[in-house]
């Protein structure tokens, strides 16, 4: 499969990171492409609102300050609607092997939509 996406995460030492050109079945962990600082975090309902000093090229992140440390806000929203994907035993497709859950987001206000794991899996 070479279908390439692009992804966003936010690692566990609060930075905002853009991977461009990702394999949907890429096994190592890919170098984002750009990244930023997240300087603060507010969630209202289901959205999530991350503020940084500087733009992360990739995603929209409009500028709200010309100076300081919250001068680009990017918009999370999710969805609340999960996909599924069942997974047939490669030995017959017929039998199921694994079942993946993930939830859509968005991405400030695009249409694109963003997946992330739930982190339920079921083997």
């Amino acid at each position: 499969m070479t279908d390439r996406q692009t992804a966003i995460r936010v690692t566990s030492d609060g930075y905002l990171e853009v991977i461009n050109n990702l394999g949907i079945l890429d096994s190592k962990l890919a170098q984002p492409s750009d990244m930023a600082k997240v300087q603060k975090t507010i969630t209202k309902g289901n959205v999530t609102y991350l503020y940084t000093a500087s733009k992360v090229t990739g995603i929209p992140s409009p500028r709200i300050n010309t100076k300081g440390r919250y001068q680009y806000r990017v918009k999370i929203t999710n969805t609340n609607r999960h996909l599924i994907t069942v997974n047939g035993m490669q030995i017959d497709p017929r039998y199921v092997d694994s079942v993946d859950v993930v939830v859509r987001y968005r991405i400030g206000n695009s249409n694109v939509n963003y997946f992330i794991s739930d982190g339920t899996s079921f083997n």
